[in-house]
């Protein structure tokens, strides 16, 4: 990532706001003293530009200074947030950090909010000519995945927009406030741009404890992101039911048993993450979930918002004797306490020569009977034992509640179990593709016993 110029300029066309309102935190390590060299080091071209400088803590206020109440917690990213809440709710575009003590040159402040204010970047990070590359530096830039010659000096400016789309209130309070907050950046795409400046702003902590916060901070992220676990911090990026990729998962036998030009209704169909993927393949797919929009509905022909408790009458009724070819009904009916309405409702759905594609945990998967084994029935987040299950099935059971309700099996299958999930690697990983093989030989002969899922194509009957 290159850097942006050394030189300093105080003009009027680099300090201009642009009619951008601009804020200023001041961290405040120092005495009261320690503030105003500081601020008189701001150059008048500068101070003509910004609004408001404001400062968490004790101390009297001075024109375009404002002294606010500490926030409960004083830590890092506690003040942080505390600033960012202050001038969002006051309609600012830029939010700036200042340090009184001065490792933070202010000389360069108007060269850090230039690139926001003149659209060029929606972040720009401060990075000191002393910590260029290390040894930490080039860890970090290959578990960030960003080119950066400086992950912890906190002279900083942000876009106020920018935070505004995405859910900084849920970072840390504390040191790894600003290394969330550039995952979070990333994620979305924003453009993150360096300030080449003088002197060391970097981390005062230990090389292992740096090390070990930039570790944790980006396994979380990337733990949340394969929806492995919910951290706080990251987790609008969990998906309660991500798309499994590995060959013998449920989604990837669905999108072979619906395969192409098909029409389509999705029951269950959550953002619409799978019936993305079974529209790229030529299909035309209906929606249907409690949600009341689905985050990918534009690949969807509709989308009906229902409570599958209640069955799918409306719905039937609202399609006008539409029918489809293939119906998908993957891991709800152990989410009903009584599915048998919505199974005779979707018959009238299904076409003549139409499939329901249906699939429930194994609750006699092996991972179970050894909990069991040694007294343990603990719900989790997801899985077989997801704290939503208001039912369980065996290959014997499901089979005869599907036939008691009128339908005809045609095809079964059972998955592995997605360890790549539980690791939190992808599917595409050398030891997860190994691990699938002997999974999914294991799945072969001893169904009932490995399988994970129990999958049926079903034909709709009396």
């Amino acid at each position: 990532m290159p850097l942006l110029s050394e030189s300093v300029q105080d003009d009027l066309s680099l300090a201009h706001n642009r009619g951008k309102r601009i804020g200023i935190l001041l961290l405040d390590p120092a005495p009261d003293a320690g503030r105003a060299p500081v601020l008189d080091r701001i150059s008048p071209a500068v101070w003509a530009n910004l609004e408001e400088v404001a400062v968490f803590g004790h101390g009297e206020a001075r024109p375009k200074v404002t002294v606010l109440p500490a926030p409960a917690i004083e830590a890092p990213g506690a003040l942080r947030k505390a600033a960012i809440r202050y001038f969002i709710d006051r309609g600012f575009d830029v939010i700036t950090i200042l340090r009184a003590d001065g490792r933070y040159p202010p000389e360069f402040l108007a060269n850090l909010y230039r690139p926001i204010v003149a659209g060029q970047a929606d972040a720009v990070f401060g990075s000191p000519n002393a910590n260029h590359g290390g040894p930490l530096n080039e860890i970090e830039k290959m578990m960030f995945g960003l080119a950066l010659s400086n992950f912890h000096c906190g002279y900083r400016a942000y876009s106020l927009a920018a935070l505004r789309s995405i859910q900084w209130e849920r970072l840390s309070d504390g040191e790894t406030f600003d290394l969330e907050l550039v995952l979070k950046l990333r994620h979305r795409n924003f453009r993150i741009k360096e300030l080449a400046i003088p002197g060391d702003c970097s981390s005062r902590t230990p090389f292992l404890h740096t090390l070990k916060q930039s570790i944790a901070t980006v396994y979380r992220y990337r733990q949340t992101c394969r929806s492995v676990k919910r951290y706080p911090e990251f987790e609008e990026y969990f998906i309660h039911y991500p798309v499994k990729e590995s060959k013998r998962s449920s989604h990837a036998y669905a999108e072979s048993l619906v395969g192409t030009g098909n029409e389509v209704l999705d029951i269950g169909c959550g953002e619409g993450i799978l019936a993305a993927t079974l529209h790229r393949n030529g299909n035309r797919v209906t929606g249907a979930d409690i949600l009341p929009h689905a985050a990918n509905e534009s690949v969807l022909e509709q989308y009906f918002s229902v409570d599958l408790n209640d069955g799918i009458k409306p719905m039937v009724e609202a399609l006008h004797g539409k029918t489809f070819d293939r119906v998908l009904l993957l891991d709800i009916v152990e989410h009903l306490v009584r599915p048998e309405p919505l199974l005779n409702q979707i018959k009238s759905v299904l076409k003549p020569d139409g499939r329901l594609i249906l699939s429930v945990p194994n609750i006699a998967n092996v991972t179970i009977r050894l909990s069991l084994l040694f007294g343990r029935f603990d719900y989790t987040e997801r899985g077989i034992l997801d704290k939503t299950h208001v039912r369980f099935f065996t290959r014997k059971t499901i089979r005869r509640m599907l036939r008691e309700n009128g339908y005809e099996i045609v095809d079964e299958r059972e998955t592995v179990m997605p360890v790549e999930l539980f690791f939190g690697l992808p599917a595409a990983n050398p030891i997860m593709r190994f691990a699938n093989e002997v999974l999914g030989v294991l799945t072969r002969l001893m169904p009932g016993l490995f399988g994970y899922q129990i999958m049926l194509v079903l034909k709709g009957g009396s």
